[in-house]
């Protein structure tokens, strides 16, 4: 029976450590399905191109019925950093994503926290190493999914 019960304990821990976590900042005004995307521009590489980040972080928020818009309040800003290993081949990378917001907005001091403010919200950002290129966009698609569940967590109705 202590077996059984050990068994079931790990089993929901297991399972409710998958699920997102609410954060209140990732609340927005309006419709939370449609959202901003800001990528900033890579370094000159023979890896892999911005266009490739861009669609890989669009076609990530597609398939979760997030529609991408020029502009908003709020955006989901994508900064990808590659630095060639000693072989130079591989490279380390770093990929960083944040949510951020509009002061004005939410009513927020611009002389406390400048025109944008990134919101209390969970770690989105992740450091690697890839040997290939899906490597890098395979973890791409692994911190906006991280970032999803929180984002639609957070935003779902009462």
């Amino acid at each position: 029976m202590k077996i059984f019960t050990l068994f079931a304990l790990v089993l929901c821990l297991g399972i409710s450590t998958g699920f997102g976590k609410v954060y209140p900042g990732l609340k927005v005004l309006g419709d939370f399905r449609k959202l901003q995307l800001v990528v900033e521009d890579i370094n000159s590489n023979k890896f892999v191109t911005h266009d490739e980040i861009v669609n890989t972080a669009k076609l990530r928020l597609f398939a979760n019925n997030i529609k991408t818009q020029e502009f908003g309040s709020e955006y989901l800003y994508l900064n990808v950093n590659l630095v060639p290993l000693i072989d130079g081949v591989n490279f380390v990378y770093n990929v960083h994503l944040a949510f951020t917001k509009s002061s004005s907005t939410y009513g927020v001091s611009k002389t406390v926290a400048g025109v944008v403010f990134k919101p209390q919200q969970g770690q989105y950002s992740y450091l690697g190493i890839c040997y290939d290129k899906s490597d890098l966009l395979d973890a791409i698609i692994t911190r906006i999914d991280k970032f999803l569940v929180d984002y639609i967590e957070s935003n779902m109705e009462d």
